[in-house]
């Protein structure tokens, strides 16, 4: 497509006190297309944009009542979206300056030729054309996040509903996991991944029998080995979730522990994510913290003191630290 094509249909205000300079520009711009009007002061600009609302102002800088630049600044007020382009004789600093600062998209200079204006407002046009799809693209990625959260929200509470233990669980791991991955430095995206799989690290639950998961007593070793095949499920299941393929290995490695001696996969040091040594974290502190059938909940100061005690073999020393001296297991309290 040519530039002259792209002028098509577009509504083009002129403002400048040489009507002989109006009319010149507004014919050429009507030979590409273009719908063009005049007006001869800035005053005559601002009441016609109170019934028909230009995409493109061509504005004069000097020009008698109020100049360019007052003019400018009363558009602005009026709208942003509009396309202003300073048409002036003089481009000193200072002028350009005061333009810019009022909102100004572009500059010509007098006497003017037809070319350059032609592609500054061809530049324009694309250059909002572009903006707007930049921000209607962040618009509808915000909108797919918070339905993702929501989705994962719901299936938590599902399965929450499961077990006769630790109602809330699941919101309050993700709780504790964003409030450390915050201090710990993640970015805004891993703390997106972080959160949904806080939310569904025990997804996998539903394919182990609830008698045994409210069982009361100790669990048999073909008991605890039913339990141990969540994270493998829990995995597998967010694995086919084309949206979700970030969060399979942090719910597939959360019970992992930095010595390797946990499950499934016998991960550890390096080979386990922050993100996944987090949600360790979280869940094992939640867990001490909650009533379960087989025993009473710990005092805070207890778990705590747990979490040190594993450090550097079930736990990151590092993000136990933080954990305790951020006060991060403070965020589901009172």
């Amino acid at each position: 497509m040519t530039t002259s094509n792209k002028l098509s249909g577009v509504n083009i205000l002129i403002v400048d006190d040489e009507k002989e300079n109006c009319e010149v520009i507004k014919r050429y711009l009507a030979q590409k297309g273009a719908v063009a009007k005049v007006a001869l002061n800035g005053h005559d600009a601002l009441d016609g944009m109170a019934t028909s609302m230009p995409q493109v102002i061509l504005l004069d800088v000097r020009m008698p009542g109020i100049d360019g630049i007052e003019t400018l600044r009363r558009i602005r007020k009026i709208s942003s979206d509009i396309i202003v382009v300073m048409i002036t004789a003089f481009d000193s600093i200072d002028t350009i300056s005061a333009a810019t600062t009022e909102g100004a998209d572009s500059f010509i200079r007098k006497p003017v030729i037809f070319a350059e204006l032609e592609k500054a407002i061809v530049h324009e046009l694309e250059r909002r054309t572009a903006l707007r799809e930049r921000e209607l693209a962040r618009a509808r990625e915000a909108e797919m996040k918070r339905a993702n959260i929501e989705i994962a929200r719901a299936l938590a509470k599902t399965i929450d509903e499961q077990a006769l233990y630790g109602k809330g669980h699941y919101d309050r791991v993700a709780r504790y996991s964003i409030g450390l991955g915050k201090a710990a430095g993640l970015n805004p995206n891993e703390l997106d991944t972080l959160e949904y799989a806080a939310l569904l690290h025990d997804i996998g639950v539903t394919s182990v029998p609830v008698s045994v998961l409210n069982k009361p007593g100790a669990l048999t070793a073909e008991e605890y080995d039913a339990v141990k095949t969540h994270a493998v499920t829990a995995g597998d299941i967010i694995g086919g979730i084309s949206v979700l393929k970030e969060v399979c290995g942090l719910v597939r490695h959360h019970h992992e522990r930095v010595d390797g001696k946990g499950y499934p996969d016998g991960l550890s040091g390096d080979q386990l994510s922050v993100s996944a040594k987090i949600i360790l974290i979280a869940d094992a502190f939640d867990a001490m913290t909650s009533n379960r059938p087989y025993r009473k909940k710990m005092a805070v100061d207890e778990a705590l003191a747990r979490l040190r005690e594993n450090s550097g073999t079930q736990f990151d020393a590092g993000l136990v630290e933080i954990f305790i001296s951020e006060k991060i297991y403070t965020a589901c309290q009172g």
